[in-house]
């Protein structure tokens, strides 16, 4: 809960409560029984100092229930209209059964996904949304302002078309006459309204089912909870511009899409993290993903150890590999070769090269073309063909991983680490109060060497930050980029913003 905390600590923008946070006693909406977890008297006494959001954290050991979390608001404060008080329940069956940073890493975000639940996102809490025209809670004769039930897929669906919603969706799948943002319309009771459509949205933090891999961010989820900061969105790239047809139909239109296998055999996955056979999911009305078997996902490291033929396949697992099409080998011949592996790779900072590397035989293979054929040695076909990937921007525009996923001592937040109080460096191994040069805590970096956000002192900042001095600072919200800290020194801009002249980040619509 720490590190979600500090997560959240990042991610929220909002006018903190002013003096204790207390639980609103007296509401006729709220009470002190909140599922499984009694609220303290002092709590409606004295209240919780220092606290906007107050979480009670409770637990089970049921796994034959097959939900790693679930929680609940369980208060408004009654000055700012928000969430104050919830409940989490983690079932210690399914969740942090694992001792590596890895599987910690997948029990944080179980974590955050429940906080946004609580902060928001949940069938419940849509009438507690604030309507604009009147300041107050939609209320439940005022649900209809923002969401309705359509038949898509031959589903009932339920869509939610709020003013920001409704303009990140369409601007993002490219569908100018997009009716709202479709809800999940499979599922029991904890999944139907409560998530995104897993069809239309893939590895996104509140999908019903858990994301395999690092599950992302996205503006969609932002423009749902309009206080989070809009620098912490991840890329997405699932459905992206692809149109009406794809929101609306999906698998079953004339229109093919990457996004869904047109064959039944392995392939990598869309996002290139792993490989495997097509597959369904229960919240995928019935249609088909590149789906990832677990020893084949290649962003884990684990699986170095898992798999046999890593070494005689020229493969390698970890954050810092994807999926290619590949028929890698030290010489043995494999018949049917399924010609997917993973391998380490590199992209350039303008995203027109990668360099994929081969540790095993100390070879790089640099792709400057799209869908090329690389032989990965010109003067000896046995070493078997490399094919870059179709599409370089989707290929390489991806968050990147942490290294060691941030060691269970932080979060990774568009691939730096956020680590907690006491540690620091690139993966936050390191027990310092101050900074890490080269795996060493010291008082300040040295020469031009820049303080990051992990606390490593390196030689540019990241993404959205500029750099101030000797520190790397955030910019300006407006800003998803910049090279200053005005909302006039912006380089690149959020989601529903465009640069002006003046390097203002200003509205798209108004």
């Amino acid at each position: 809960m720490d590190i979600a905390k500090l997560y959240f600590q990042k991610l929220l923008k909002v006018y903190p409560i002013q003096g204790n946070n207390k639980f609103p006693y007296n509401s006729k909406l709220w009470n002190l029984d909140c599922e499984g977890v009694r609220i303290p008297t002092s709590a409606v006494t004295i209240g919780i100092p220092n606290s906007d959001l107050n979480i009670y954290v409770i637990a089970k050991n049921k796994p034959q229930d097959g939900d790693l979390a679930n929680a609940l608001v369980c208060a408004h404060n009654e000055q700012h209209l928000r969430p104050s008080f919830g409940r989490i329940q983690f079932n210690l069956g399914l969740v942090g059964i694992n001792d590596d940073n890895e599987s910690f890493e997948n029990d944080v975000e179980t974590t955050v996904h429940e906080i946004i639940h609580i902060l928001g996102f949940s069938g419940f809490q849509m009438q507690l949304w604030i309507d604009p025209d009147t300041g107050k809670y939609y209320g439940q004769y005022g649900l209809h302002k923002i969401t309705r039930d359509v038949i898509y897929r031959g589903l009932k669906t339920q869509i939610v078309f709020s003013k920001n919603i409704l303009l990140t969706a369409r601007k993002y799948y490219n569908c100018p006459t997009m009716e709202g943002m479709q809800l999940e319309n499979e599922g029991g009771a904890g999944s139907l309204g409560s998530h995104w459509e897993q069809l239309i949205v893939q590895n996104e933090m509140m999908m019903s089912s858990e994301v395999i891999t690092d599950a992302q961010l996205s503006v969609h989820t932002i423009a749902l909870l309009d206080w989070l900061s809009k620098q912490m969105a991840d890329n997405l790239y699932w459905g992206k511009g692809k149109g009406c047809s794809f929101v609306i139909q999906g698998c079953y239109s004339k229109q093919s899409f990457h996004e869904f296998p047109q064959q039944l055999k392995v392939q990598c996955s869309f996002e290139n993290d792993g490989y495997g056979e097509p597959a369904t999911t229960p919240y995928l009305d019935k249609c088909m993903m590149k789906s990832i078997y677990g020893e084949n996902l290649c962003t884990s490291f684990k699986n170095n150890f898992k798999n046999k033929n890593v070494d005689i396949k020229l493969e390698a697992y970890g954050v810092n590999s994807k999926c290619f099409t590949s028929t890698s080998t030290n010489g043995v011949k494999f018949i049917n070769d399924i010609q997917k592996r993973c391998h380490i790779y590199k992209c350039s900072s303008d995203m027109k090269s990668i360099i994929i590397s081969l540790p095993q035989i100390n070879r790089q293979i640099i792709c400057t073309k799209q869908g090329e054929v690389m032989p990965i040695n010109p003067k000896n076909d046995s070493f078997g063909k490399i094919v870059c990937p179709s599409s370089f921007v989707q290929f390489c525009d991806s968050v990147p991983l942490c290294i060691n996923h941030c060691s269970s001592v932080g979060i990774c937040v568009r691939g730096y680490c956020l680590c907690l109080p006491g540690w620091a460096g690139i993966d936050c191994s390191v027990r310092c109060n101050y900074v890490v040069q080269n795996g060493v805590c010291v008082n300040n970096c040295t020469g031009n060497l820049v303080i990051s956000p992990d606390r490593s002192c390196q030689m540019i900042c990241p993404n959205g930050y500029y750099r101030h001095g000797k520190i790397c600072q955030q910019c300006d919200a407006s800003c998803k980029r910049c090279n200053g800290e005005s909302a006039n020194d912006c380089t690149v801009c959020q989601f529903l913003t465009t640069l002006n002249k003046n390097g203002q980040c200003v509205p798209l619509y108004i």
